[in-house]
């Protein structure tokens, strides 16, 4: 079976769990949480909320917390059972910001369900840019201590690494500091898990990097390999890249190129239009990727 089929049948499986014939209802599957977290965070980059009050973002931070704990990230020693759910107050806040003081526009109103194989190169950097920022340097602990934090507080923090690294090193930024006010200081940066589980479940923009999801880029490389082996003996030019497993642009980038690729768009865009949320949003391209690479 070819590499396309496999991640089809795997996407399907995953998506069709959903109703589990055991549960005495089946909308109470816990992959769902992501499913009402998605949609709740929808409201707003539809319009739905025109302002957005502390009640709302209390209600967002809530179902961010409850998604990330049914998926796995408030497990055994993780700083986040240490919490209150509000302590994800800030990242709905950083997530929902405008793009400007006293603006109309969501800052990052683009990233959510964002059909990353249908832009331009142009508009595909604009977007990598958001989430990543300029250089191509994703964020590390030891950039916490480039800046000069002496006299700035937690939001100010945040807002510098949001310049530098994009919105997904500001959340990595902000969730290293309550880690380390936590557990105390911790010479590692906070898992890229936490942090793609938290642009999945707020934007949908990119697959979330846990360990089945790694290891079934891995896997799919194997075959990418073997493939363009085949391509070389028949002295045709390479066209397919592998992919790396580390949450990174190019991993991104190599993400949309493979799911674009004219042997798989097709394909994937039929079988994705069949899969949508409880509240009929259609499941964004990176989360079909996610479900499809999970334990392949």
């Amino acid at each position: 079976m070819a590499l396309k089929d496999d991640i089809i049948k795997n996407a399907g499986h995953h998506f069709h769990s959903l109703s589990h014939p055991l549960l005495p209802h089946p909308y109470y599957h816990r992959f769902l949480s992501w499913e009402h977290c998605y949609d709740e965070f929808g409201k707003v980059f539809s319009g739905i909320h025109t302002a957005i009050t502390n009640a709302d973002k209390d209600l967002l931070a809530l179902h961010l917390a409850t998604y990330l704990a049914s998926w796995g990230m408030y497990r055994g020693s993780s700083f986040l059972l240490q919490v209150d759910y509000k302590v994800h107050v800030p990242v709905v806040e950083l997530i929902t910001e405008k793009n400007c003081v006293g603006g109309t526009i969501f800052k990052y109103r683009d990233l959510f369900g964002i059909e990353w194989s249908k832009l331009d190169d142009n508009k595909k950097a604009n977007n990598l840019t958001l989430l990543f920022g300029s250089s191509d340097a994703t964020f590390r602990y030891r950039d916490l201590f480039d800046i000069e934090w002496s006299n700035l507080g937690l939001n100010e923090k945040t807002k510098k690494l949001e310049q530098r690294f994009g919105l997904s090193g500001a959340i990595s930024g902000y969730y290293d500091t309550i880690r380390n006010n936590v557990k105390g200081p911790v010479n590692s940066e906070v898992s890229r898990t936490l942090v793609t589980k938290v642009l999945m479940g707020t934007l949908g923009c990119v697959p979330a990097y846990d360990t089945y999801f790694k290891e079934g880029i891995k896997k799919a490389n194997k075959e990418i390999k073997k493939a363009n082996k085949v391509i070389k003996k028949a002295n045709k030019v390479i066209k397919k890249a592998t992919i790396s497993s580390n949450f990174s642009k190019k991993s991104i980038s190599a993400l949309i190129d493979f799911y674009r690729d004219e042997d798989n768009k097709s394909d994937f865009d039929n079988v994705r239009a069949t899969m949508t949320t409880r509240h009929g949003k259609k499941y964004p391209e990176m989360k079909f990727l996610d479900m499809g690479f999970w334990g392949y």
